[in-house]
């Protein structure tokens, strides 16, 4: 893809040439030194065009309106443990709730 610049009196006096140039890429022309505008061939404006989506479509699920109504998401089973440590600070304790309590009245040791 070739890139092209000319200034506005350019592209003026040889459109043509900026035809011929847009073909190839984007054809930049500048008005005092500064980019202005771009001219680009009818196929590459359409691939840009077509690329652009609004919210809408961009928010929207595909194949959303496939997905079965009695579907059901499985369900996780979570087994919660109480964590074994090095030291048998809990040595005593009869139940996971005395554990509980008891790491509650203890103060935090780091």
């Amino acid at each position: 893809m070739a890139i092209t610049t000319l200034t506005s009196r350019e592209f003026n006096q040889d459109t043509a040439r900026a035809k011929r140039a847009a073909a190839k890429g984007p054809v930049f022309i500048t008005d005092r030194g500064r980019t202005s505008h771009v001219l680009l061939s009818l196929k590459e404006y359409e691939s840009l065009a077509n690329k652009q989506k609004n919210i809408l479509e961009l928010l929207a699920m595909p194949g959303l309106d496939e997905i079965d109504a009695d579907f059901e998401f499985p369900r996780m089973n979570l087994e919660l443990r109480i964590p074994e440590f090095d030291v048998d600070v809990y040595a005593d304790a009869e139940s996971p709730d005395q554990v509980l309590e008891s790491s509650q009245k203890a103060p935090a040791t780091r």
